[in-house]
């Protein structure tokens, strides 16, 4: 596995430390992945290093969907 290195003067510029810069880095990348569909919610939570509570929390409260029910099947559902 290979580490993907950031100048410091990105960590800087937001104001974090090593670590919760780090922490934003694979949380920002896990949403991305996530939106795009290219990792379930699981995934998407363990690469976080959330539980997948907190980042059905977390991804909800940008306004990202985590409940992917398409609405054909809901419809199905309902009636």
């Amino acid at each position: 596995m290979q580490n993907i290195v950031f100048e410091d003067k990105y960590r800087i510029e937001v104001n974090e430390s090593p670590e919760s810069f780090e922490s934003g880095v694979k949380t920002g990348a896990a949403l991305l992945f996530f939106i795009q569909e290219k990792l379930t919610l699981g995934q998407a939570a363990e690469m976080a290093g959330m539980s997948q509570h907190d980042f059905m929390k977390y991804a909800s409260s940008l306004g990202i969907p985590v409940i992917r029910y398409p609405a054909s099947e809901l419809k199905q559902e309902i009636v």
